[in-house]
């Protein structure tokens, strides 16, 4: 981690099959959760594991003139753990859904898009075969995408239930 700052709660949900989670956001040193060089960390709880499988992406693109760059797709994350991946990561204030494709573009579902400390996410659980994840604006328009996991292809993903989830 290239993070100084202290660890943040940005949001808890579960998935589908009732798998909690946790986002967390690490600051850079002397910024806020919002900033720029912020990473994103996944913690996952699988049968009642709630300390295991966290694992953190970088924050943000960096323009020609060397300064941090908003895209649609920011810092992302991917964990395995007891042979399932799960994923996440930022996104801009442009991007109105996040689809799942596979390699030859077949649409697998859409993550979930989370809010929380003045930020966007998304998460989702991949299973096996190769994959991307694509933001799109509200009239479909891709504004951009990123590979996801390790060869991965995520399934879909339900709508975000805020619940009480690992370590409570």
């Amino acid at each position: 981690r290239e993070s100084g700052g202290e660890l943040v709660e940005m949001v808890r949900g579960r998935f589908d099959d009732g798998t909690a989670w946790v986002l967390r956001v690490w600051p850079a040193d002397g910024e806020d959760p919002t900033g720029p060089n912020a990473s994103v960390e996944l913690q996952v709880a699988l049968g009642g594991d709630s300390t295991s499988g966290s694992s953190s992406g970088s924050g943000s693109a960096i323009g020609s003139d060397g300064q941090p760059v908003e895209g649609p797709l920011g810092g992302s994350t991917s964990v395995q753990q007891a042979g399932r991946t799960f994923g996440a990561g930022f996104v801009g204030a442009d991007v109105a859904s996040v689809v799942l494709v596979a390699e030859d573009g077949t649409e697998l579902g859409r993550a979930q898009i989370v809010s929380g400390l003045g930020r966007r996410a998304w998460v989702a659980e991949a299973v096996d075969g190769g994959a991307e994840v694509v933001a799109r604006a509200a009239d479909g328009t891709e504004l951009g995408r990123q590979g996801f996991g390790n060869g991965s292809a995520p399934i879909p993903a339900g709508p975000t239930t805020i619940v009480e989830g690992p370590g409570d």
